[in-house]
């Protein structure tokens, strides 16, 4: 490099060293809350940063107001009985105050049942502790799938184990009322038409999933488990969760499982189209089309 050459350059790099380098502007003041599936982010934007606080909690919006789903367990064990069931409550986030949605009663009948044929045997106490071994072995499980407008789907599973007895599973899904705690039938969420049209498929699907899987597994060594397994499905028009895809709500049936000897996973049927009822604009905004926000 020539000595000018080189003296150019060095007072180049010397300029640009000696330029002000101005800072980033500080993030506007905001303080918002992020939900995504069963966790809520706090996210809060002040003059010496940004902070973000997580927690797993599964967040809504009920009548205006921000209200948290969440599950307890009720324990009615004894020392040689084991009962554990569940309870769905909505908490107001700002009140703070809890309502009981929906309560497992399958596991109180089972405990009351149990009391008055052992009345020598008192419930455990907080601090008490049951059998390493117990005789009975049951408990209730409520997982909420999805939430819709003021509505929520759940899974609502049992399993019973009594040593010396085969074991007994159930399985059914539904759709509750956040406002009131009821639980929806497809006639309170359509109207009585669309509720008989709806069944009508749902036990259609059924029928055929049935009679398919049973023709294509005769004389097979696997023909006497299905036909077992079968014996404890039924198509029951409570049994329905509700979901949107593409801003289009749907309602997909899943069979009820009643007495199986072993657990399985739930068996929904095909997601049947529905009209748009009188409560979709309301909640649409919800879910954004994919096509929009690609383009934004």
């Amino acid at each position: 490099m020539q000595p000018r050459a080189l003296l150019l350059t060095l007072a180049l790099v010397g300029a640009v060293a000696c330029e002000r380098v101005e800072p980033p502007p500080p993030a506007p003041p905001a303080e918002f809350l992020v939900a995504a599936g069963d966790s809520v982010y706090w996210i809060r934007s002040e003059a010496d940063g940004i902070r973000v606080r997580g927690a797993p909690m599964l967040l809504t919006l009920v009548g205006g107001r921000l209200a948290e789903l969440y599950v307890t367990d009720e324990d009615l064990s004894f020392y040689d009985a084991i009962y554990v069931g569940q309870r769905l409550f909505k908490r107001d986030l700002v009140s703070g105050d809890s309502v009981q949605l929906f309560a497992d009663t399958l596991m109180r009948a089972l405990a009351r049942n149990y009391a008055a044929a052992n009345p020598e045997e008192l419930p455990l106490g907080e601090s008490e502790v049951g059998s390493e071994d117990p005789r009975i072995v049951a408990s209730a499980e409520i997982v909420v799938l999805d939430v819709t407008g003021p509505w929520a789907s759940y899974e609502y599973r049992t399993d019973v184990d009594v040593i010396g007895r085969p074991s007994s599973f159930g399985l059914r899904r539904g759709v509750l009322d956040l406002r009131t705690g009821v639980p929806s039938t497809l006639e309170a969420l359509l109207g009585r038409a669309d509720a008989r049209r709806l069944a009508a498929e749902g036990q259609r699907q059924w029928r055929e999933l049935r009679d398919s899987t049973l023709a294509a597994a005769a004389g097979s060594p696997g023909e006497a488990t299905l036909r077992e397994e079968y014996a404890h499905l039924s198509f029951d028009p409570r049994s329905f969760g509700l979901q949107v895809e593409r801003r289009a709500p749907f309602v997909q049936f899943t069979l009820a499982q009643r007495g199986a000897l072993t657990a399985s996973e739930a068996i929904r049927l095909g997601p049947i189209a529905i009209d748009e009822p009188a409560w979709w604009p309301a909640v649409a905004d919800a879910y954004p089309d994919v096509e929009d926000i690609g383009e934004g």
